[in-house]
């Protein structure tokens, strides 16, 4: 039996939010079985629990948002890629705004903020989405289409395609698959960093957006100069789906995940319509024990 698992000790970080610049607390705690991954609004009046489940997916507009309430916190696909890369089930969020850091613009922070807790075992089965048939769903037309499916698979397999027709990614290969079963996770994936486009910077500020990135915390166009860190760009959209089994932008849910999941041709597009309507696909597809 596979256990479920959570953190031996609660953990702490300060950062600030990628879109909205502001200072952030966060503190992860340990949680009893069953309970999922939830977040916790401390800094409001009356503070606000927010279950990480795909019903709480409410924007997907350049991050992530999940809500309750009238609650919300943005971006949370860098800590959830690596609750679901280190196989967390269980935990605590409390957050005091509402996004959560970009500390490094990776997932790797958050990997070691949650090694540095240590991973406790629980006396309770770990809980899955095994994909039994193929589930396949696409928004637009021709050279617009964007496609995602899923298939069965006895592990968990991504494989995922970009496109955003700029040199600096065109000069390498535009597709990848990862194995879960690997173990390379940290190694491979969770490294990867939120990269951008220059000319796309003004906009995004105009908009309220990305005030809080800096180069630290993001590769940009003229600076993917290296095959590995081209390759990165690939690895960085495995890293937002790879939590796909709690949340990412395709399958939001506290289950993990057994299947393949085929990536369509991810480009420069603001919003990806896809993932709530492949969360809503896979219902249904759910069994407590393999």
């Amino acid at each position: 039996m596979l256990k479920q698992r959570t953190l031996r000790s609660l953990t702490t970080a300060v950062g600030v939010g990628l879109h909205s610049g502001q200072r952030v607390e966060l503190t992860l705690r340990p949680a009893a079985p069953n309970t999922g991954i939830v977040f916790r609004r401390v800094d409001l009046a009356h503070p606000v629990d927010i279950a990480v489940q795909a019903q709480a997916v409410t924007d997907t507009r350049l991050a992530s948002t999940i809500s309750h309430e009238g609650a919300k916190v943005h971006t949370v696909e860098h800590l959830m890629s690596a609750c679901a890369g280190l196989g967390l089930d269980n935990l605590y969020v409390d957050i005091t705004a509402e996004e959560v850091p970009i500390l490094d613009g990776s997932a790797s922070s958050f990997v070691f903020l949650l090694q540095s807790a240590g991973i406790a075992l629980q006396d309770e089965p770990k809980r899955f989405i095994r994909v039994k048939q193929k589930v396949e769903v696409r928004d637009g037309e021709g050279a617009q289409a964007k496609w995602a499916k899923l298939e069965p698979y006895h592990g968990y397999k991504l494989s995922f395609q970009i496109d955003f027709n700029h040199p600096a990614v065109d000069a390498t290969g535009q597709c990848v698959e990862f194995d879960m079963d690997t173990g390379l996770y940290t190694r491979d994936i969770a490294r990867a960093r939120t990269f951008g486009f220059t000319r796309d910077v003004e906009m995004m500020r105009a908009n309220g957006l990305a005030l809080g990135g800096g180069a630290r915390q993001r590769h940009r166009d003229g600076r993917l100069q290296s095959p590995q860190q081209r390759r990165a760009a690939l690895r960085r959209r495995i890293c937002e789906a790879q939590n796909s089994r709690r949340h990412g932008r395709l399958v939001l849910d506290w289950q993990a995940f057994v299947g393949l999941l085929l990536g369509l041709p991810l480009g420069p597009c603001p919003q990806q319509p896809t993932p709530a309507r492949l969360a809503r696909a896979t219902r249904g597809l759910r069994n407590r024990e393999l």
